[in-house]
């Protein structure tokens, strides 16, 4: 029974989180179309110089999956052919790419470099979608510098969300969207394949713009793995860590004093309220080194981001105020308003009761005065004369 317990526990946690990796398979071939059994192929990624290898089979079939979203070098070594190399294959966020490579006759010594070839067709799964890549991330303008709201560009994505609440506290804003004509604020938000959504599903967590990879919108999931929802699904991609040292700084500000005034404020006379919005931050990232005792280039990485917020943004409000006539426990002027009125104890917060609510309307439609005596229990400041 534990043990049966324990396996349970431990699917359910496995089952918590989707494959936001990629996937590129495909077949080996010679010059006349028959497969290359046992050839080797190699998938290295550029930034780390990770390496993820496998075998063709009998047919040249291979897959190579679990890949983080990056782009790679595939290498291609067989017995008696040259050794094929190809550079500049992006894989994005669960991506499934089919790559076939034709290899020539010649010695393993010898390489082929493929520069540019057709671009690849999505022919290994029926899902669509739209990568935000890297370097969109980095030049796009992005009101509050939220991630999730960079989806909204991808096709098959609708806004229907006010503009201004997308800044990295906000909840309902960034998510306010609907996918493949769904209902909006209807799908699935994940951050690197784990769900990212609160209970009404808002986003739950946006983390800083400079910490992100990419962000991945499919409008039309077919992997069972995904469609916990009636609309769409997006991944945001974290980065991590490369060969290269590598920070950033920056801060957007966002000041009233370089804003109009805006018009009905002007035209009363009124003055401009004062707003300030400051989002300021950096990352660093490397390989992990120890002088003298460890280098982590190409197996160990880091990466360290920080974001923060200062803001006074002005909102108007509705407030009840007692008149200085009241302040002075005068309450004569409620008189105008008949009985459609409450006095409160200041001190408890407790009305009048029903007993005495009843006596004050029906002394009041008597004498033309609320009785006011007949509360012993409020202050005298709340006392009528």
């Amino acid at each position: 029974m534990t043990k049966s317990l324990v396996a349970i526990f431990a699917i359910n946690c496995a089952l918590m989180a989707q494959e936001f990796r990629a996937t590129i398979s495909g077949r080996i071939t010679d010059a006349q179309s028959a497969g290359v059994p046992a050839a080797k192929i190699t998938a290295i990624h550029t930034e780390t110089g990770a390496k993820s290898e496998t075998a063709a089979d009998a047919e040249g079939l291979y897959t190579i999956p679990f890949l983080p979203p990056a782009t790679y070098r595939i290498i291609v070594e067989a017995s008696g052919f040259k050794k094929y190399q190809r550079d500049g294959i992006v894989a994005g966020a669960n991506e499934r790419l089919g790559l076939d490579m034709a290899l020539e006759v010649g010695a393993v010594t010898e390489t082929v470099n493929v520069t540019a070839e057709a671009p690849m067709l999505q022919t290994t799964t029926a899902s669509s979608g739209q990568v935000i890549t890297t370097q969109q991330i980095d030049r796009m303008p992005v009101s509050g510098r939220t991630p999730l709201a960079l989806a909204q560009l991808a096709f098959g994505v609708t806004p229907n969300t006010d503009p201004r609440f997308t800044r990295p506290f906000d909840n309902a804003g960034p998510s306010g969207f609907s996918m493949g004509g769904a209902p909006g604020q209807g799908n699935e938000l994940l951050i690197d394949g784990a769900p990212d959504t609160t209970g009404n599903l808002r986003v739950a967590y946006n983390p800083p713009m400079d910490a992100v990879a990419e962000v991945k919108a499919e409008s039309f999931q077919a992997d069972a793995a995904y469609g916990h929802t009636g609309g769409g699904t997006v991944n945001v991609i974290l980065k991590s860590g490369t060969n290269n040292f590598h920070g950033t700084l920056y801060e957007f500000n966002q000041n009233s004093a370089f804003n109009a005034t805006p018009f009905f404020t002007n035209r009363s006379g009124a003055k401009k309220p004062v707003s300030r919005f400051n989002q300021y931050g950096g990352t660093f990232s490397g390989p992990v080194t120890i002088p003298k005792v460890y280098n982590g280039r190409d197996k160990l990485f880091f990466f360290f981001a920080y974001e923060g917020v200062r803001d006074a943004l002005p909102a108007p409000s509705l407030h009840t105020l007692p008149t200085p006539a009241q302040r002075g426990g005068d309450f004569s002027q409620l008189l105008s308003q008949g009985a459609v009125y409450t006095i409160w104890d200041p001190a408890t917060g407790i009305a009048e009761g029903a007993r005495g609510a009843a006596h004050r309307v029906s002394e009041q439609r008597h004498t033309g005065q609320p009785d006011f005596a007949h509360r012993p229990q409020l202050p005298a400041v709340l006392r009528g004369p």
